[in-house]
């Protein structure tokens, strides 16, 4: 016979039905910013960005972060959080403006979507679930690629991914690849082509490899119509990462004469720009 009434019974089974249900969802394990994060598993990061007197970031750790249809996504994210307060570096990496702000970055550290400010519980999940969509880029560009082999936007679309991935050498290859796809009877030949070779241009800069960056800005200058709005940049640029292969110090007479002769067009030419005022400056060290 049991010594517990029955309405005590059912009491004690729907706190244990709760229990369980709770028990079911682990809280959220935050971890710090690192450009390295140990991944083992290739999850997505979810990164954070919160202040303590952020009155929207207390409501989305309240309403949102507990609830029950948020933890469901626990196991599939490393979760990282960032005080806006503190961690500038950071807050410029990510261009954040402020405070709630969520990002999402594929395995790679590619972000794939952002949520700003705060949002309604259900419009929250739904945003993330669209996002989520995006953490396989890398695979479904490389199977369009393997499904259109000769399609060079695919591989363009590829070396863009790699670019935002710092997989500077990845994103050369597949750029050089849509270089070589691309058609000269694809009715915006001109446009593509230039674009294939400015991001090779670019990416060999972000890397310091001037030697490759300055003979790919050259290809570029020599390719640009005259008339075009970024003719004067590449010029610019190609001088630069000139002066960065061989220093100024180094540079024989011949050599700096035309460099000189160059940047006075250039700085006549271009906008009222960072570049314009770059250029400016390395006409100056050049007269010293």
């Amino acid at each position: 016979m049991s010594i517990y009434p029955v309405n005590m019974k059912i009491n004690f089974f729907i706190i244990l039905l709760i229990f369980i249900q709770f028990s079911l969802y682990p809280e959220i394990k935050w971890h710090s910013y690192s450009d390295s994060f140990a991944n083992p598993e290739n999850k997505p990061f979810f990164l954070y960005f919160y202040s303590h007197n952020c009155a929207y970031c207390r409501k989305i750790e309240k309403q949102i972060f507990p609830s029950k249809e948020f933890k469901e996504w626990i196991q599939k994210f490393v979760f990282i959080k960032v005080n806006t307060d503190q961690e500038f570096e950071v807050l410029e990496k990510f261009q954040i403006l402020g405070s709630p702000s969520m990002v999402i970055l594929d395995a790679n550290h590619v972000e794939i979507g952002r949520i700003d400010g705060f949002l309604p519980r259900d419009e929250f999940i739904n945003r993330m679930e669209l996002i989520y969509q995006n953490k396989d880029w890398e695979k479904n560009l490389l199977t369009k690629i393997k499904n259109e082999p000769d399609n060079f936007i695919n591989y363009f679309r590829l070396g863009l991914y790699y670019g935002k991935a710092h997989q500077f050498l990845k994103a050369e290859e597949y750029f050089k690849k849509s270089l070589f796809y691309l058609k000269s009877s694809d009715a915006y030949y001109y446009e593509n082509k230039k674009n294939i070779l400015f991001n090779l241009s670019i990416i060999n800069q972000r890397n310091n490899n001037y030697n490759k960056a300055y003979s790919y800005w050259n290809a570029l200058s020599a390719w640009l119509k005259v008339n075009d709005e970024d003719y004067y940049f590449v010029r610019y640029y190609k001088i630069y990462s000139f002066l960065k292969m061989r220093s100024i110090e180094n540079l024989k007479l011949t050599e700096k004469q035309m460099i000189l002769k160059e940047l006075q067009e250039i700085i006549e030419k271009l906008p009222n720009t960072k570049e314009k005022s770059e250029a400016k400056k390395l006409l100056f060290r050049l007269k010293l």
